[in-house]
């Protein structure tokens, strides 16, 4: 896999090998470098401070912040916190852990992807609260998708839930759970068989192969 764009994670919040990244995967509102961490979760939607807001979007300019908590967990937000000119995306993808054959799951889904297969959205930021599993849900279809082999899967699912402080059996259940059912599609490797998934939820083959194109290397 010879990304041309990057996918970062919060943890690696800057350029990697001099590429800007473009999708950034964060555990946004509570733990971001330099943010302070709300331990009382109710007390408001956002939890990441006005100067690291700003910060983040005068380094990274992004234009879709792509919220994947509950309604019950953003308390009422409206917009997002990096600004007017950001884009606040909220679907709830808690009910999409831990499989990819629910086709309850299917819309919220294909709303999450329409804006990331939308070359227009980007830089876009994605986050849950800790960045672990949903979130990791999102990233493990991207990153399949583009070609990944079950190594890179599985370590960057588990690595992140580390760096995160998310290592409780909850966590690894869903990724068992995320990775049987993924191996039970068809298909010889892994973009062939998330290539499907996605066929399946009603995308095109021309949306999928202009993604792959936006991302990799020829």
């Amino acid at each position: 896999m010879s990304l041309k764009r990057c996918l970062s994670g919060f943890r690696l919040i800057d350029t990697v090998a001099g590429i800007t990244p473009v999708l950034v995967r964060a555990a946004l509102f509570s733990r971001l470098p330099g943010a302070v961490i709300f331990h009382n979760w109710a007390s408001q939607g956002n939890r990441c401070p006005k100067k690291e807001c700003r910060r983040l979007q005068a380094q990274y300019a992004f234009k879709t912040d792509l919220d994947l908590r509950r309604a019950d967990e953003v308390y009422g937000m409206e917009c997002s916190p990096l600004g007017s000119s950001v884009e606040w995306v909220n679907v709830s993808l808690i009910g999409g852990c831990g499989g990819f054959s629910k086709e309850e799951t299917f819309e919220c889904k294909r709303r999450i992807f329409r804006k990331i297969f939308d070359r227009n959205a980007y830089p876009i930021i994605v986050h849950c609260i800790g960045g672990a599993d949903r979130t990791g849900m999102v990233s493990f279809m991207v990153e399949a998708l583009l070609g990944a082999d079950d190594n890179t899967l599985t370590l960057d699912y588990l690595v992140t839930g580390l760096a995160s402080g998310v290592t409780d059996s909850k966590h690894k259940g869903w990724f068992d759970s995320m990775l049987r059912s993924f191996k039970a599609l068809p298909g010889e490797t892994n973009a062939e068989k998330m290539n499907g998934m996605f066929l399946k939820m009603g995308f095109t083959q021309r949306e999928i192969d202009d993604f792959r194109e936006f991302m990799l290397e020829p």
